[in-house]
């Protein structure tokens, strides 16, 4: 399948083959041949950095297996002599389209037919890909997919959630509307979100996480259109957390790509609830202006009036000092400001805190109605994040089943327009 990837990628592969040693008086079928290993050698170094976990950017090594490399696809033979992937490893590492970690590190998830072992690590150059043109170019994705998961093996580890894992399988993106989408919209402002960066204060290297713009430059062009690919061709991993909430590749796809994603080959609907973690906080507590503000959609709004910044930088404080820490919020700006719309909330969550992780108890609480409650509605759906995806008419009964399930809680829900 083509991808698009920037041409100066083509031409440095290229220039580079034509002047190695072993491939330069070779024929033009014989370069193809050398680019096309090389070519996807370097897009599987790219696919494993985007979906690394541990790789905050691309600015990351992510560790490689040589089984991962170690295929016939990465197997040819030119003038008696048989070259495998290392050599195209070299021919990337010399037009500096990647950079090799070449330390050996123990990798406990790894595992090949001798047992465990050690891996090397891998990027790409990041620069390359920056802000560049893109192009399409001819890559073997079955090489990303060998070893996917099928949908027997997922329905053999969760069955009881069987019909949620059956529908996302009946999924598609609409791809070539959506990557029509995102050449039209390149170079645009998506929204403002946290993102983690590595900086040094007195000499030592520290993560911290800072709010920028994302624009939808040419590495997240490449980003969304490789997950949606992925998810077309099958590519789906499921997870269910010990708080019950179930997460699905889903999560992978950009925000931007779910008005293009179809099931059953029909568009869907969605319902996003307002302030869902802090609304079910107010039913463990009594403050009935926080439980109302939540209930209308507007506590967010009352903080970010209160400090005088966005909501992105609202939602980062709260999630950071009050709903995903343990620790008791006793002190600081937020906690006045909290003090000041709702008296003795702060203490309130500080009692919960003490007791059980406050986190964990709201995600079994949303799990609860999303997931056991919207995912067992007798009809198709998909769940994503507290987003819950179905056809026109059935929309109203996921209103009426959401509303009626927050009340037997005592609250009042809203959604997101």
């Amino acid at each position: 399948m083509k991808i698009n990837i920037p041409p100066c990628i083509i031409t440095a592969l290229t220039a580079e083959i034509n002047l190695d040693i072993d491939f330069n008086r070779a024929s033009e079928t014989v370069k193809q041949k050398v680019f096309k290993a090389c070519i996807n050698l370097w897009y599987i170094i790219y696919d494993k950095q985007v979906t690394d976990d541990s790789c905050l950017n691309l600015k990351y090594y992510t560790h490689i297996s040589k089984f991962d490399f170690d295929v016939k696809e990465f197997t040819m033979k030119h003038d008696k002599i048989v070259y495998y992937y290392s050599k195209f490893l070299e021919l990337l590492k010399n037009a500096r389209l990647i950079e090799v970690n070449d330390k050996y590190r123990f990798n406990k998830k790894s595992q090949g037919k001798s047992g465990k072992y050690h891996t090397k690590s891998y990027r790409i150059n990041k620069v390359l890909i920056k802000n560049n043109d893109l192009t399409p170019i001819e890559i073997d994705l079955k090489l990303l997919t060998k070893n996917t998961r099928n949908k027997s093996y997922w329905l053999k580890l969760y069955p009881q959630y069987a019909e949620l894992i059956k529908d996302c399988y009946r999924t598609k993106v609409e791809l070539v509307s959506y990557l029509n989408w995102l050449k039209e919209n390149s170079g645009v402002v998506l929204d403002r979100k946290p993102v983690t960066k590595k900086i040094t204060i007195k000499g030592k290297e520290v993560e911290v996480s800072v709010i920028e713009n994302r624009i939808l430059d040419t590495e997240r062009i490449m980003r969304y259109t490789n997950s949606v690919i992925k998810h077309n061709m099958g590519n789906l991993w499921f997870k269910v957390t010990p708080e019950g909430r179930f997460y699905t590749s889903l999560i992978n796809l950009s925000s931007t790509a779910i008005p293009y994603l179809l099931l059953n080959k029909r568009h869907l609907r969605s319902i996003d609830i307002s302030n869902s973690q802090p609304l079910l906080l107010a039913s463990l507590i009594s403050n009935e202006q926080y439980k109302a503000d939540c209930g209308n959609g507007i506590f967010y709004q009352q903080i970010m009036n209160k400090l005088d910044i966005d909501k992105v930088e609202t939602k980062q404080l709260l999630y950071k000092y009050l709903f995903f820490t343990n620790k008791p919020l006793q002190g600081g700006k937020l906690y006045k400001v909290l003090d000041c719309l709702y008296p003795g909330l702060v203490e309130q969550i500080n009692a919960i805190k003490a007791v059980k992780s406050l986190a964990h108890l709201l995600q079994e609480m949303e799990a609860n109605i999303i997931v056991e409650g919207a995912g067992r509605l007798d009809f198709p759906k998909l769940l994503r994040h507290d987003q819950v995806l179905m056809f026109e008419e059935n929309y109203n009964d996921v209103v009426d089943y959401l509303k009626s399930a927050y009340r037997k809680i005592g609250l009042e829900v809203t959604f997101k327009k």
